[in-house]
Order: C-alpha cells, then structure tokens, then sequence
C-alpha cells in the first residue's frame, strides 16, 4: 500500500494502548496516546478500548491510509486472529477476527487495517529510522514483560526462518535451566534484584544484578548472532531504558555490535505502520551459519 496519507497506529500491550498518527517518513503527528486497557476484561471492553484509541486520532475529514495494530503473540497476523496467551492476556479476544470487529465498531466496513507482532514492529521501526540504521543485519531483541526477538536484514525485510532457526522463538529457548523468556524479562530482572535497592544511586547489590543480567544475555545471544548472521544487536523494551547499567557486560560478550533502542514508546508504532504501508518484505533462508 503506497499511500502517502497518514497511518493510524496502535500499540496493545497488557495494561495500556499507545496510539499515534504516523506520517509516511515514520514521523509521529504528535506524542503518544496513552489510553489504559485490561487485557483481562472481556471481548467487548478490550475492542471498545481499542477502537476508542483509533476514534481519538481519526481526522473529521482527512483522508488516513488506514489502521496499523501491533500485537502481543500467539496470533495469526494475516487474518488478525489471536491464540490463546500462557498467561491469559487478551483470552477474550482468542479466535475472534479483531479487523471485523474494529471495522463494525468503527463503522468502517472497507478500512484497511494491518496487524502485525509487537516486538517485530519495534525492531523493523528501529532498523529502518533507529539504532539499527548502524547495521546491515540486525537480531533486534524486545525486554518486557516477556523476550522478543526479531531478525532484519536490509532495512525492512524480516527474516522469519534460517533453516531451522526461528529468530522469533528465541524465547523459547533453554538458558541454563530455565527458558529465556522467564530470565530475560521483568520478572527474570525482579528476581535478580530481589534484596537490592535499584532506587538508591549505585546501590552495589543493584549493579551487581544488572552487570549480571548483562552478562547473561550476552551469552544467550552470542551463538544466535553467528548462526543468524547478525552483524549487529538492538535492545528495545522496557528494560532497555536500563541499557547503561546492563549494556557494558552485555557488550562484552558479543562479537558484534550492541546498541540501546532510539525510538523508545514510539517503535512498535512506527513499525506497524510501516508494515501497512507494504514496506516490510518477510523472507525464510535455507539454513543457518554453522555455530563454532
């Protein structure tokens, strides 16, 4: 869709939704909204919720190119259908085609709409205007409320499969005896800080917790950067406002390049408007790198 009028776009995550309008060179009209969402509730109030965040933006008259949603997985993007959550975000919402019923709600029935994965929408965001300009082909990794992982080689083409290596399983991944997505996450870094005092400047135990998480992921990402090919690193996500206090030993474990997120709240927006407009390209190779 080569439309040059704006993009309105949502970001759902479990306790709120951002929004903006987004114009054709990924700028945003104005800051983001803030509208606050329970991903408990029922169908009804979480798309009520959502569509009042779009009718906040929609111009009277202007003409918009059409409605970009980034969303939490499982769901199948292309008909815009969610699975069912481990952690039963959004279950009111599983199986249910949320385009139609944004459409009926928004009494729209012919608007395009586009959703698309969160955490590959920030990291397309960050490749094409952020700190993964600096690299030809970048493992953009999400810290939240859970891991998120994306490959994106030149720009805007998503790289969903090397061979057997799915960039956004990474999550599901062993570290140590755990799974990746429960150390490298906001409950992982709770843990890790549990007796420490991160309020207090340079509290020694808090630092000690952070250089470890650093160290942690580096090791956890190192393999995947040779067997993905990965000339770069971009952290995104909440923790990675953080990226100072983790980045150094994080850094130090790699072979390629480490950098913090540019675009911070903004990503997950800019990226899923750039998935409507056609300009993110998804590609699967052969086979991964053979890991030294």
């Amino acid at each position: 869709m080569g439309s040059g009028h704006p993009v309105i776009a949502l970001d759902v995550g479990g306790t709120a939704v951002k929004s903006a309008i987004v114009g054709p060179s990924g700028t945003l009209a104005g800051p983001p909204g803030r509208t606050p969402i329970d991903a408990t509730a029922d169908a009804d109030a979480v798309l009520d919720t959502m569509a009042g965040a779009v009718r906040a933006l929609a111009p009277a008259q202007a003409p918009i190119a059409g409605v970009a949603v980034a969303f939490p997985g499982p769901c199948d993007y292309a008909r815009a259908i969610p699975g069912r959550h481990d952690d039963g975000k959004f279950a009111a919402l599983a199986g249910m085609s949320l385009g139609d019923e944004l459409r009926r709600r928004l009494d729209r029935p012919q608007l395009a709409m586009r959703f698309c994965n969160d955490a590959e929408a920030a990291i397309v965001a960050e490749a094409l205007y952020g700190a993964g300009r600096a690299f030809d082909r970048v493992l953009g990794v999400t810290l939240g409320a859970g891991l998120g992982a994306c490959l994106v080689a030149g720009r805007a083409t998503i790289v969903e499969a090397c061979g057997s290596v799915v960039p956004g399983e990474l999550y599901r991944r062993p570290f140590g005896a755990e799974v990746a997505d429960d150390v490298f996450s906001d409950r992982g870094l709770r843990a890790r800080l549990a007796g420490a005092d991160p309020a207090r400047a340079r509290d020694p135990a808090a630092l000690r917790a952070f250089a470890a998480f650093g160290a942690d992921l580096g090791a956890f990402l190192a393999p995947w950067t040779q067997a993905l090919r990965a000339d770069g690193v971009v952290v995104a996500g909440g923790i990675a406002a953080a990226f100072a206090l983790f980045g150094p030993a994080l850094d130090e474990r790699l072979t390629v390049g480490v950098r913090p997120g540019e675009l911070g709240v903004a990503a997950g927006l800019v990226g899923a408007a750039e998935a409507l407009r056609g300009r993110v390209r998804r590609v699967a190779e052969p086979r991964p790198a053979r890991v030294a």
